[in-house]
Formats: C-alpha cells, sequence, structure tokens
C-alpha cells in the first residue's frame, strides 16, 4: 500500500441522483487523515516532496490511483 491515495469526492443535488460537483484530494494512509489540494497547507507540501522525491528520508513515490 502506498503512504497516500488519491480520492474523488462527489457532491449530489437533493434528488440524490444529480452529480452537484466533484473534488479530488488525497488520503494520508497512514495518519488516516484528508489533505486537501492547497500549496498553503503544510501536508500538502510534504506530499508533493514525496511524490517529485524531494523528500531526502524517503524515495520518490507514486500514490495509489483513486477508485
Amino acid at each position: 500500500m502506498a503512504k497516500y491515495k488519491l480520492r474523488n469526492n462527489i457532491t449530489y443535488a437533493l434528488d440524490g441522483t444529480t452529480v452537484q460537483s466533484t473534488s479530488e484530494d488525497i488520503l494520508d494512509t497512514e495518519l488516516k487523515t484528508s489533505i486537501p489540494k492547497d500549496p498553503a497547507n503544510a501536508d500538502y507540501v510534504e506530499y508533493l516532496k514525496w511524490l517529485n522525491g524531494e523528500d531526502p528520508y524517503t524515495e520518490k513515490g507514486t500514490p495509489e490511483a483513486a477508485d
């Protein structure tokens, strides 16, 4: 299992079938926390370093694909 997993989030209208909006975030699979795609978020910056191989303590990573 990868340290991070991409997630697709769907919000439905009140009728329960019409997709009102979609968004993507990242799940930290070790801490079980959601990370928004926000460059001001420290966890997202850490994720980008991991993704690009810029973290000196870990190898370059590949997140698990969204379901």
